[in-house]
């Protein structure tokens, strides 16, 4: 797992565990709040899915080493599925979609600058 993907999925926990304190003090009518609350699991969800949907990809170079001998600490570099779409890496991960939805934490401390888009 990538630094960015273990900073994103720790936020995203934090999100979720943080709901009930964020809407606790509304003043607004229990199903009002309700509705605030599910929209915003759903936004976690959503964020998690689009995660998963871009997860780095192992790449060993054009010689490859044999299948039992690939792991991802010898890979050459690592890439989004998003970034090869004609067969060809173009560009290495984070990709930009990933980038994106870490920069809602660009305040955070462990956020750091080169994962900027």
């Amino acid at each position: 797992m990538s630094d960015l993907v273990a900073f994103l999925t720790a936020r995203l926990g934090e999100d979720e565990q943080a709901m009930p304190e964020m809407l606790w003090g509304e003043t607004a009518a229990d199903n009002d709040m309700d509705e605030r609350r599910e929209r915003a699991l759903r936004e976690v969800a959503f964020k998690r899915a689009l995660l998963r949907m871009h997860q780095p990809e192992p790449f060993w170079g054009n010689n490859p080493p044999p299948m039992a001998e690939r792991g991802s600490e010898n890979a050459v570099l690592r890439y989004c599925e998003c970034q090869c779409p004609d067969g060809v890496i173009e560009g290495t991960y984070p990709c930009e979609t990933v980038r994106l939805l870490a920069a809602v934490w660009n305040d955070h401390p462990d956020y750091r600058e080169e994962w900027k888009p």
